[in-house]
Parts: C-alpha cells; structure tokens; sequence
C-alpha cells in the first residue's frame, strides 16, 4: 500500500533495504547487461578478422578507435534497452509528480495574465448577457484564441533551453580546465587511458558516440529510471546526492568519477528545474560536446587553460543558474 506524497515522494511500508534494492537492481542489470554485450561484440569483431583475412585486419587495426568508440555505443544501447521497460514506467509516474509539483508551486510556473482558451468562452458569457462589445482590438482577439499565449510560451521555452546549454558548457569547461590546472588529469593513467581512446575516433563519429548516443542512453539509466525511483522512495536532495556519485562510480576512474559526480548533480538540477526529460538529455549532450570538441586534437590549437579562463567559465554558470532561479523563482 502506497500514498503519494508531496513533491512526488511516496509514502510505502516497504523496508530501506527493499527500496535500496529496487534502485540497485536497474544499475546492476545495465551494467552487466551493458559489460556482456561489450564482451560480445568485441569476440565477434575478432572472430570476423580471423574470417576475412589480413587486409580487414589492418583496416580494422588502423581505425581501432572508431571501432571501439561504436562497440562501446552499441554497448550503451544495449544495456539501456535491458532496462527501457522499467525506465519507461518510471517516466510516466514523473510525469505526474511533475505536473503536481508545477501545480502545487513547487515549481512556479510563468503562465499567460489569461489562460489560453479561456478568453473566447469568457467573451461568448458577456455577449450572452448583454455586456460584450462587439469591437475587440487585434490582441484582444489573439489572447481570445490563446495564439500570443502559445507564441510567447514557445519563445520563453526556447530562452530557457538556450540558457541550460550555456550552464551546461560553462560547467563541463570549466571543471574540465580546473582539473587540468591542479594536475588531477595529468596525474592518473587510467583516465589518460579513456581519454587517449576517446578523442582517437573520427570527430563526427565522436560528436555521434559522445554527444548524442551516450547522453541519451545514460540519461534514460540514471535520471529516467534510478533517479525517478530513488526519488519516489528517499525525497529530492538524498536522491540529487546519491544519483550523482552513482553516476561517478559508473565512469570507473577518480578523474571521471568526480567530474561525473559534479555534472550528474548538475544534470539532476535541471531536471527538477525544467520538469522534462528533455533538460538532463540536453545538458548532458552539450557538456559532452564541448569538452570533445575543445579537447579534440587539431580544433583546441589555442591554450585555453588558464585561470582566467577557469574563473570566466565559472563566473558565466553562476550567472547562468541565478538567471535559471530567478525565471522559474524557485530551484528545488
């Protein structure tokens, strides 16, 4: 027996480590799910060198990169769709404690002086009582048909998407550059690994693999599915805190565990923030694409780590998240 709660926590009389088990599970069925097809496709790779003799091997060996740069996105989608069934139950109960909490004031919402629709039956009510002026002005009319409404909602939507791609690019530079100028990069092998791997594909293929692929696949894991289930048992800021350091472990290195713990808190906020699934995708996509693009040999020419550039990048997502608070009048 479950009641839900306000803020879209729910009140169960099931025990902590049944709720903890019920987040674990999902994490632990991608990852292994996400490891075996990995295993998998790499042991077909290797058998169809061996099939298909020496030159589709120097082929292969040649763009080893790329190769293991769409082995691993194939690997992200196949573990995401172990999960998707539950993932995609997840989405829909956040579509309700969403909307509740926008309608609560959890999550004020800007909202035109008239709702849209309104106006017309407001208007046709006058003129049935003998109170209406036939003589409307242009906007009078519009706002009667809810098209200004839906034109200046559409604009705000767009200002605010814009605004979560600067904080997204601000944050993900920026730490990125911290990291740099403290040697924490420089100073881990197994991160120069990753690194060394990742920025070795083709730069389409890269942007494709990290800015679209991985985002969409590991936002779906983490935010629509753990984050929405943990929320649902534990509240909103346990579950910021816990989703973001799961999301480091996930990346398997310090370096990219604690750059995956900072933007997953971060990602988490503009979910809660935007009330759609569409803000975590969104800034995870631009976090990842910069850092590849800034990061990848041959575009990054000029030295742009530096601490003035550090504190800029730093200075425009503090602007960019007060901005955020002040259009929507409450974060959390």
């Amino acid at each position: 027996m479950m009641e839900r709660e306000t803020g879209g926590r729910i009140k169960t009389s099931e025990s902590s480590f049944r709720k903890s088990a019920n987040v674990l599970l999902p994490f632990l069925i991608y990852f292994v799910v996400h490891d075996l097809a990995q295993v998998l496709l790499i042991f077909l790779v290797n058998m169809s060198i061996a099939a298909w003799g020496s030159t589709y091997g120097e082929m292969m060996a040649e763009n080893r990169a790329t190769v293991n740069g769409l082995l691993n996105a194939l690997s992200l989608a196949i573990g995401m769709a172990a999960v998707w069934p539950m993932a995609r139950r997840e989405l829909k109960w956040a579509k309700i404690w969403m909307r509740d909490s926008c309608l609560s004031g959890i999550h004020k919402l800007d909202r035109c002086k008239k709702p849209c629709g309104d106006g017309e039956a407001e208007s046709n009510k006058e003129r049935n009582n003998g109170k209406g002026n036939n003589k409307k002005s242009n906007d009078e009319k519009s706002n009667d048909r809810g098209e200004g409404c839906q034109d200046w909602s559409i604009g705000k939507k767009v200002r605010e998407y814009a605004l979560l791609i600067v904080i997204a690019v601000s944050v993900a530079l920026g730490v990125n550059i911290l990291f740099v100028l403290l040697g924490i990069t420089g100073a881990s092998e197994s991160y120069q690994e990753v690194a060394k791997r990742q920025y070795g594909v083709a730069f389409g293929m890269g942007l494709l693999i990290y800015g679209v692929i991985s985002p969409l696949a590991e936002e779906i894991v983490f935010r629509g599915l753990i984050y929405n289930r943990m929320r649902r048992y534990f509240g909103r800021w346990i579950s910021v805190i816990a989703c973001g350091a799961m999301f480091g472990i996930y990346h398997g290195n310090p370096v990219q565990g604690i750059y995956g713990c900072i933007l997953g808190i971060a990602i988490t906020w503009s979910y809660e923030r935007y009330c759609s699934f569409l803000a975590p995708v969104l800034f995870h996509a631009a976090a990842n694409g910069a850092v590849f693009t800034v990061g990848y040999d041959g575009i990054a020419k000029g030295n742009i780590v530096t601490p003035l550039n550090c504190a800029v990048l730093f200075g425009i997502a503090i602007l960019g998240f007060a901005a955020a608070w002040r259009m929507k009048n409450k974060v959390f």
